[in-house]
């Protein structure tokens, strides 16, 4: 529903105001209903996400780039829903991340502060090897850091049966 075409009940738009702070119950802004519950407190598909401190909310709190995003995700939750494919699928978007870097065309975006990056570790069960991935992702600089994490990444391919 949009102001310009009124509200369900027929009103015009130049009426909608007074229509929405009725009682009018074709109105969907006049509903009594439960409050939804918050984003982070739903999940589709299966609770691998489920921490006091969210990826996203990590990701977007610091203006992280999608590679490292995507990688950092696949890395937070290997362990409890799809394994090794999860770990390769990490390490792919780490290497994409270092070749367009290594061709100038990535830089560095936003950087996790270290105190955050040690909750987020906590929060999410990460074990040591884990931590230092998202450490070296969430907070890189330089092709050096990259590689870091990638070859952190294998190390853990090497470990899973």
């Amino acid at each position: 529903m949009s102001h310009d075409r009124g509200c369900p009940c027929g009103k015009e738009p130049y009426e909608y105001d007074e229509c929405r702070k009725a009682s009018c119950t074709r109105n969907p802004l006049n509903k009594k209903e439960a409050a939804p519950m918050s984003a982070n407190s739903t999940q589709i598909g299966g609770s691998h996400y489920a921490a006091t401190l969210q990826h996203w909310d990590v990701v977007e709190g610091h203006g992280i780039g999608y590679l490292e995003a995507a990688a950092t995700k696949y890395v937070t939750r290997w362990r409890k829903k799809n394994g090794r494919q999860d770990l390769e699928k990490a390490r792919h978007y780490t290497i994409k991340l270092m070749e367009l870097f290594n061709n100038g065309l990535r830089l560095p975006r936003g950087i996790v502060p270290l105190e955050k990056v040690v909750l987020y570790n906590a929060a999410n069960g990460l074990t040591p090897t884990e931590g230092k991935i998202m450490e070296l992702l969430f907070r890189w600089e330089t092709f050096s850091d990259l590689f870091a994490a990638e070859g952190l990444i294998v190390q853990l391919m090497d470990e899973v049966p």
